[in-house]
């Protein structure tokens, strides 16, 4: 004879911890792989403003040293003609040529420092071509509206991704020790089944029987062999150590809030005197140049001068450059 048979169980929790601490510590992981996107998102283009304006600074150093290596070539003739017309002598001739073979090889290493830069940026952004728009050499970044190096700091660890994903993977491993916890309390469920059944023995021959049935199910754990504990004691171990990552993260950001807050604070001012300096720089190297043809100044206080001059302007980019650097970060 045949005897089919049909069943159908159902079970839903009433109380499971475990799962609701699961649940849980799944959303906080999910919110912090999403954190650790986003700061990703920010690396990168940080580390793309970085090289940016690297190859800028680059550009402007090799044109600078460009122009110190014209102003030295003049001035290394002029030192030979006034030897050749028995008004100089050797030894300035010599000064004038070494500090030519200086100014040389640093644009030979400005060069290569462009070359170097531009592959930085190449490597990045995957363009080959990728043209760059050079700073004016009066060019001031915008500023930021003025603010206390606390309210900076508070800005920065409520809205740092990578301080968010830090918070999210403590929530997550606080849930992960009532998880572990949770192996000591019950699990309530509730339980329903259906069965439908013919001829389920030779005595019950063309005879059908259905059950239905309803109820609650309790599971009390008696013993897990110290698993649970274990489990708890490694959880509570992880949430240690993720605390002092956060806390050494924190201190870390508050530190370069601060570097660059200060170097907000004092970048304009500093530029400002740079700029100073290659005003008076070039103005000195007018005059050395105009008393060297009056016989007042000898050829060294003209070189003096271009050195100081080259020397002033270098410091005012990279000035100028470490300030838009520190207000993108």
């Amino acid at each position: 004879y045949r005897n089919p048979v049909a069943a159908l169980q159902l079970r839903a929790p009433l109380l499971n911890l475990e799962a609701y601490s699961r649940y849980a510590s799944a959303q906080a992981q999910t919110e912090g792989a999403r954190a650790r996107f986003a700061a990703g998102g920010r690396e990168l283009l940080d580390r793309l403003a970085l090289a940016y304006v690297q190859r800028l600074f680059a550009e402007e150093t090799v044109a600078l040293a460009r122009v110190q290596v014209d102003a030295l070539e003049t001035q290394t003739q002029i030192a030979r003609r006034r030897l050749s017309a028995g008004e100089g002598t050797r030894t300035e001739l010599a000064d004038a040529a070494a500090s030519l073979a200086s100014a040389r090889a640093e644009l030979i290493a400005a060069e290569d420092q462009h070359a170097l830069s531009q592959r930085g940026l190449v490597r990045i952004t995957g363009n080959e071509t990728l043209a760059t728009q050079p700073l004016p050499a009066d060019a001031l970044p915008l500023l930021p509206a003025a603010r206390p190096l606390q309210e900076w700091n508070a800005l920065a660890a409520a809205n740092n991704p990578s301080i968010t994903a830090r918070r999210r993977e403590i929530d997550a491993l606080q849930h992960e020790i009532r998880r572990n916890r949770a192996g000591h309390y019950p699990r309530v469920d509730l339980v329903a089944s259906a069965f439908d059944a013919e001829n389920e023995s030779i005595s019950t021959l063309d005879q059908q029987t259905r059950q239905y049935s309803i109820g609650v199910q309790v599971n009390i754990p008696i013993y897990a062999g110290g698993g649970v504990d274990a489990s708890v004691r490694r959880a509570a171990a992880d949430l240690a150590r993720a605390q002092a990552q956060l806390d050494d993260d924190t201190q870390r950001l508050q530190l370069d809030v601060e570097r660059q807050f200060r170097t907000m604070e004092s970048g304009r001012a500093r530029l400002a005197a740079l700029d100073e300096a290659v005003a008076a720089s070039e103005l000195a190297l007018q005059g050395a140049r105009r008393g060297q043809g009056a016989g007042v100044f000898s050829s060294a206080d003209v070189l003096d001068a271009v050195r100081r001059h080259h020397t002033a302007r270098r410091d005012a980019a990279q000035a100028r450059h470490e300030l838009l650097i520190a207000r993108i970060r």
